[in-house]
């Protein structure tokens, strides 16, 4: 479970749990507020067709979630809540598991008695709604339009406002005072980059300061209970700065080195922007004249990940623990590429293997200082053992 984090590392306290080869893939949609929403399409648990947009006319509560997803489990009982306070002829809720099977889900729906659909669809659901991690809401009026998004775990008093908003067909932003000053600090109309290069690279150093100091800032929210900023637009803000500030250096760059460091620079705000296949078109440029790059090896694989392309991943996982037999993420990647193929056979020897190499790191960890490296072997062993059961052992 590592690997499957790695994305959510700079707000981990905001409890998230993040998804042919690329070239054949386009970047994720957004389905962002205030535009019509995309179809869901799947299967009910018992195995009978399920299709959002037959609750046109209704008021439409989507969450995405998975029973391996710990914000999930946690939002479970709010989300029960909501549903009992909120839904009636006009307001439907549909859960949407993308990376389960019916059985898993219907086990977990059975014992909490959650009182609402749930729909088994495909991973290209994510990528039409453009949802980057798990728990996300959204919430889309009578008229198919979307009203309003959340990332992490879904209090019924929000859900409550953003309901309310939809029946209105209004928008739902969420601004808090925080949000705002995140906002100004952000702004892109503030920065120009075009000119002299002296002026470009002044702009540029303004520009990664307001990136330093907006990452510093929602360091300090993320330590509050309530969420007091918006997470997806706020990474989308950070995106949309970083792209040309990172084009900019790209540009300055003369050596094979500058370059090297640019391109990841570009890629990262690629994936702030959740055009993933951007930035695996930029990583594999990168590896087509260095092959054996670590570094750009395991971005890749990221992003094949956050492409739901388990095929392509499985692939550049390969690639990686050749090049870093001793890396546990290389590995966990791999036991995630196969998994979510349907390949447990393969899946198990490469979640063992990074069991292994988690062990020994938490073994070498003074005692009382082991908190995080046991998290890390309890997490991969979760993931192991779900494999065990899908192979029946």
């Amino acid at each position: 479970m590592t690997f499957r984090f790695l994305a959510l590392a700079i707000a981990a306290s905001l409890a998230l749990a993040p998804l042919q080869s690329s070239a054949a893939l386009s970047n994720s949609g957004s389905a962002p507020v205030g535009t019509g929403a995309p179809t869901v399409v799947g299967q009910s648990l018992d195995g009978t067709a399920i299709r959002s947009s037959d609750l046109r006319g209704k008021v439409v509560v989507l969450n995405f979630w998975a029973t391996w997803c710990p914000p999930c489990r946690a939002e479970t009982a709010d989300m029960i809540r909501g549903y009992g306070a909120l839904h009636g002829d006009d307001v439907a809720f549909l859960g949407v598991d993308t990376t389960e099977n019916a059985a898993v889900v219907k086990t977990f729906v059975s014992i909490n008695g959650i009182p609402y659909p749930t729909a088994i669809a495909a991973p290209s659901t994510l990528n039409a709604f453009g949802v980057e991690a798990l728990p996300t809401t959204i919430v889309i009026d009578a008229k198919g339009v979307v009203r309003a998004r959340w990332i992490g775990e879904m209090g019924t008093a929000r859900l409550r406002s953003y309901v309310v908003a939809a029946r209105r067909g209004s928008n739902a932003n969420y601004s808090t005072p925080e949000q705002l000053k995140i906002d100004s600090m952000l702004a892109l109309a503030q920065f120009s980059f075009s000119g002299s290069p002296a002026h470009v690279s002044a702009v540029v150093a303004r520009a990664n300061k307001a990136l330093n100091d907006v990452t510093a800032y929602t360091a300090k929210l993320n330590a509050a209970t309530t969420p007091r900023y918006d997470y997806e637009r706020t990474e989308h803000e950070q995106g949309a700065l970083e792209l040309p500030t990172a084009l900019s250096v790209a540009r300055a760059a003369k050596t094979s080195d500058e370059k090297t460091a640019a391109a990841k620079l570009v890629g990262g705000a690629y994936g702030d922007l959740n055009r993933w296949s951007d930035a695996a078109n930029t990583y594999r440029a990168v590896l087509a004249k260095h092959p054996r790059d670590l570094t750009f090896t395991g971005l890749l694989a990221y992003s094949y990940y956050r492409l739901h392309d388990y095929g392509s991943q499985a692939g550049s996982a390969r690639a990686w623990t050749a090049l870093a037999p001793n890396d546990a993420d290389a590995w966990d990647s791999l036991g995630l590429a196969n998994e979510r193929l349907g390949q447990f056979a393969q899946a198990a020897p490469a979640y063992e293997r990074a069991v292994r190499l988690l062990r020994k790191t938490a073994d070498r960890t003074p005692v009382g200082k082991t908190g995080q490296a046991d998290v890390a072997v309890a997490d991969e062993s979760l993931d192991l053992a779900d494999v065990y059961v899908a192979l029946g052992d």
